[in-house]
């Protein structure tokens, strides 16, 4: 059986599943909180749930799903993380303290095509697009990290490897997820979205409520 990354799914469909495997509706909020609130990546720190479920969770899917293959930090504490997915891809983030904000610049896909020249992930080529799950993963381990000196993200912001404009949905339901007060509860000021110019997502996105 394939093991499917948990933070792809919506609130209802993790409701969904929950009830084919008996499990009440009221879980999933409760998973979701232990994910995008509390920064949990093991099925097993996740106290408040049953052991049966615990294990449910386990067999169907993976909460952690990339690897930090390297870490570089700079004189001005500036980090550099670089991420293995599980297809073997990588992916890079970057820390960024202020005396008073911890910024990220997280990646939205593997390459990019724009081809812009000035650019490196440009001579890659595009390969693919991040998963909306792969794309929140990189907060989260980013936090863990942080708890080492007391401290959190407070801006995220899209301008890694790729065009995030290009994965519009992921990036919008990311949007989503770090704006819901009861998970990362992120202001809509606390995120920037760093685009070449693709002016029809511009618009779609001006039009849509996050």
């Amino acid at each position: 059986m394939a093991i499917s990354d948990i933070k792809n799914l919506s609130a209802q469909e993790l409701q969904t599943w929950l009830a084919t495997v008996g499990q009440k509706s009221y879980r999933s909020e409760q998973i979701r909180q232990w994910i995008f609130k509390h920064q949990v990546l093991n099925f097993d720190e996740m106290e408040n749930l049953p052991l049966e479920l615990r294990e449910q969770l386990k067999e169907q899917f993976s909460v952690k799903t990339m690897d930090l293959h390297q870490k570089q930090v700079s004189s001005d504490g500036t980090m550099k993380l670089a991420f293995r997915t599980a297809d073997k891809k990588f992916i890079e983030t970057v820390i960024i303290p202020k005396e008073n904000r911890m910024s990220i610049c997280v990646s939205t896909q593997v390459g990019c095509a724009m081809g812009c020249t000035f650019c490196r992930t440009a001579k890659m080529g595009f390969i693919r697009n991040l998963s909306l799950g792969e794309i929140l993963e990189q907060i989260i381990q980013a936090n863990n990290l942080l708890k080492e000196i007391n401290r959190t993200i407070t801006n995220v912001i899209f301008m890694g490897m790729g065009e995030p404009l290009q994965n519009f949905e992921n990036v919008h339901q990311t949007c989503k997820v770090l704006h819901d007060q009861s998970l990362f509860n992120l202001g809509r000021k606390k995120l920037t979205i760093s685009t070449s110019g693709v002016i029809p997502k511009i618009l779609e996105l001006k039009d849509r409520q996050t």
